[in-house]
């Protein structure tokens, strides 16, 4: 009996030193785990953050596990936090250093918030960052040097209320950086020529700011760049002639700066450009020839300048063109008759320049055209009836000298919302068929010639808001069925000739505000 419980005693021993060599290890254990760390630093960051909807519920300090925790990604080998990504939480308050807590951390987005405050320098002292996002908050303050951003990939601060210069220390050890976003500030100062060391960027907007200086040289050197946007500074200087260096660009968007000179013509060197938008500046003179090279362009925006000479007759081969909007310009001569080979072509857009001629009957030949402005220009002759027969949503032929109006189409304008044919000569009677356009909510044919009736269903246009026939020669009564017109907003009839009462009926058209 005693053997037995000398036995049963030795096995109790061995039970409890296992427990607590196992309580040991656990301890030892916990000591050795990191993500202590993180669950510290992410607590410490929550103290410092608002949220109206109580979005980091899951953020408790009884949980020491975070990997579960909203916005939060772990390391699937070491456990530890290597993401924290709250984009549009509604979170205000500021980043606080608990953050720093975070030193295995490789991407951090913050976007789409309230936050406010100044952005740490230390931030970046995060040494495996790889992308940071605080863009649409609310920070403000300067930008800080940041220090080394050699394993930093992406940065983006746009949308902010950030001040002051870009520091030019800010790209010292940039060799890795690929996406970098300033816009939406209210940054001042010239561009820093040190932005050369950033050699793999590949997108760089510095837009809606208040830069000034030229566009510096040394930016000509980011060979791997595809996209760049200096739009909405107050830039000035010509546009380096070194540009086609740049054979990897595909989106070139300087506009609204005060950029003069001519467009070089090293552009075309930009053979894999989609967009080239160089609108609102001073730019002058013609359009290089080689800017047919670029056959890969969707969208050419050069409106806004002074510009001259003729429509390059090469835009015609841009099989990909969606977008031309060469308005606001000088530009002269006759519309090319290539423009009608565009068969994507959706918006053009040729306003307020010089051009003089008839308006090309190939252009029925763009299918796809939804949006056509040619107004304020000298064109003559006739507005093409195939025009009628597209898909238009929009057409804009005023302030011309057209003078003869198709009386009937086929299938006429099933689409058009817009019609603007104010300020020509044209003559005759409006077409009756005008009131099969039944998604017609604009009609603008003032100062015009034109005579007899006005259509008696032209008020069966159930979506009609706009209608303008003043300055014409037209007589007889006021059409009974304007009074369907139950959206009409604007009707202007006067000086014509008309005669009789006004319609009783145009009382339920009561949102009219004008007449």
């Amino acid at each position: 009996m005693k053997e037995y419980k000398s036995g049963e005693a030795s096995f109790t021993s061995f039970v409890l030193l296992c427990l607590f060599f196992l309580v040991l290890v656990s301890i030892s254990a916990a000591e050795q785990v990191p993500w202590n760390d993180d669950v510290l630093g992410l607590i410490v960051l929550k103290a410092d953050f608002h949220s109206p909807n109580d979005a980091l519920s899951s953020w408790s300090v009884d949980d020491a596990n975070p990997c579960n925790w909203t916005g939060i990604t772990c390391s699937s080998t070491s456990g530890r936090v290597i993401e924290l990504s709250l984009d549009g939480l509604s979170l205000s308050g500021t980043i606080g250093r608990g953050l720093f807590k975070l030193d295995q951390l490789r991407s951090l987005s913050l976007a789409n918030n309230n936050l406010s405050g100044t952005i740490s320098p230390e931030i970046t002292a995060l040494p495996f960052l790889r992308q940071l996002n605080l863009s649409k908050n609310a920070l403000s303050g300067s930008i800080p040097s940041m220090g080394n951003l050699t394993y930093l990939r992406i940065l983006d601060l746009s949308s902010n209320y950030l001040v002051g210069s870009i520091p030019s220390e800010l790209f010292q050890g940039c060799s890795g950086l690929h996406f970098l976003s300033l816009s939406g500030n209210s940054l001042e100062g010239d561009i820093p020529a040190t932005i050369s060391a950033c050699r793999v960027l590949s997108s760089l907007d510095l837009s809606s700011n208040k830069l000034s200086g030229s566009i510096p040289s040394s930016m000509l050197m980011l060979y791997s760049l595809r996209m760049l946007n200096l739009s909405c500074n107050t830039l000035h200087g010509y546009i380096p002639s070194g540009i086609g260096s740049l054979r990897k660009l595909t989106h070139l968007d300087l506009h609204s700066n005060g950029l003069n000179g001519k467009i070089p013509p090293e552009v075309g060197g930009c053979a894999s450009l989609i967009v080239l938008d160089l609108s609102n500046n001073s730019l002058s003179g013609e359009l290089p020839f080689q800017l047919q090279n670029l056959i890969s362009l969707q969208a050419i925006r050069l409106s806004g300048n002074y510009l001259s000479g003729t429509i390059l007759e090469g835009f015609g081969n841009m099989s990909k063109l969606i977008e031309l909007d060469l308005s606001e310009n000088s530009f002269s001569g006759q519309m090319p008759l290539s423009l009608g080979s565009l068969d994507a072509l959706q918006s053009l857009n040729l306003a307020r320049n010089s051009l003089w001629g008839a308006i090309p009957r190939t252009l029925a030949s763009c299918t796809e055209l939804l949006n056509l402005d040619l107004r304020d220009n000298d064109l003559t002759g006739s507005i093409p009836t195939e025009l009628f027969g597209m898909k238009l949503l929009q057409l804009i032929v005023s302030n011309n000298q057209l003078s003869v109006f198709p009386s009937d189409s086929p299938a006429f304008c099933t689409s058009l919302q817009t019609l603007d044919l104010s300020r020509n000569v044209l003559v005759g009677g409006i077409p009756a068929m005008l009131s099969r356009c039944s998604q017609l909510q604009v009609i603008n044919l003032k100062q015009n010639l034109f005579s007899g009736q006005i259509p008696m269903d032209i008020g069966n246009l159930r979506y009609l808001k706009f209608l303008d026939l003043s300055y014409n020669q037209l007589s007889g009564a006021i059409p009974q069925s304007l009074g369907n017109a139950t959206l009409l907003v604007q009707l202007h009839l006067q000086h014509n000739v008309l005669s009789g009462q006004v319609p009783l009926d145009l009382g339920k058209c009561t949102n009219l505000t004008e007449m």
